[in-house]
């Protein structure tokens, strides 16, 4: 029997596009890692890499998955966005967090630039696409990608292969943990 997460090769997932359809699939994301087993709040760290910091910032962290989240919207940038930021420093350890991977969300679910997108399979279920975009490059990602892949339809056309990072349920987080550790096993190699 299939894991809660794992894809029907055979299903067809399309991209979620409507804004308010953007917002609840991003509600239930983020309350599915946030509400997960054992997931703290750590206050105080700084989150950031090449340039860019955030201080102040509250991040969620699983000991048991070894990845913190730091979640926030952005609409002062040129595209307005739910941005996520993941690592997997031990916060407790130190509080200067090394973004590993951001899987964000357009608010309309339009602008392919950002790096996350929510998918919809036959059955209406809920799944989070990753593009491949990382700071070593796109084409190093999928060189070393060892992951799902699928092609979706964006508007009624087959637009692009994504990343399956997993499908929302009660183990989604289990899935989020194992696409960042592979992200940062592509950056390290």
């Amino acid at each position: 029997m299939r894991s809660c997460c794992e894809t029907d090769k055979s299903m067809r997932l399309r991209a979620v596009t409507e804004p308010e359809q953007v917002t609840d699939c991003y509600h239930a994301f983020l309350k599915c890692i946030i509400n997960y087993p054992g997931v703290e709040q750590v206050e105080n760290c700084r989150v950031g890499h090449q340039g860019r910091c955030f201080k102040d910032a509250k991040v969620y962290w699983s000991r048991e998955l070894g990845v913190w989240l730091y979640p926030r919207e952005t609409r002062n940038r040129s595209v307005n966005a739910y941005w996520n930021a993941f690592g997997c420093q031990d916060p407790y350890e130190t509080h200067n967090l090394n973004i590993v991977v951001e899987i964000n969300f357009s608010f309309d679910g339009s602008y392919r630039r950002t790096s996350g997108v929510f998918l919809r399979d036959d059955k209406g279920d809920l799944l989070v696409g990753h593009r491949g975009l990382i700071r070593s490059g796109k084409k190093r990602f999928w060189n070393e990608y060892t992951g799902e892949r699928v092609w979706i339809s964006d508007e009624g056309k087959d637009a692009e292969i994504v990343a399956v990072v997993g499908r929302i349920c009660q183990d989604f987080p289990v899935q989020v943990a194992r696409f960042i550790k592979e992200v940062e096993r592509i950056k390290n190699a």
